[in-house]
């Protein structure tokens, strides 16, 4: 497992799957399909399949799953988030399942599934 990664501002990196120990993402990461990781941070976009992290910080988070301790996002669209602590979102989060032990959001579009 490398240690770190780190995206620079306009630079785009693509992955099929990645497992790396620490990502700081200031331009755009896309991962087609698992993205495994203890921290993500950065002010940059994150899109993948599958996030599992200790901790994600990003201006963008998107993904079908994510799996976290703690979530901090400008935005974040998911089909589906659990976050053990907590969620915070400065601007927009979509999703339509969330389960979190405390969020904090402006604007929300959260769909209840039966």
């Amino acid at each position: 497992m490398n240690k770190t990664m780190y995206i620079p501002k306009g630079q785009e990196c693509r992955f099929d799957n990645l497992t790396c120990e620490r990502i700081v993402v200031n331009g755009n990461l896309y991962v087609n399909g698992r993205l495994n990781t203890k921290h993500i941070c950065g002010k940059g976009f994150v899109c993948a399949k599958w996030i599992t992290a200790t901790s994600i910080t990003a201006n963008t988070v998107d993904a079908d799953t994510i799996a976290t301790d703690t979530l901090i996002a400008k935005h974040v669209n998911a089909f589906d988030i659990h976050a053990v602590q907590s969620i915070a979102v400065s601007s927009l989060i979509t999703a339509t399942h969330v389960k979190t032990g405390h969020i904090t959001y402006p604007f929300a579009e959260i769909k209840a599934s039966n």
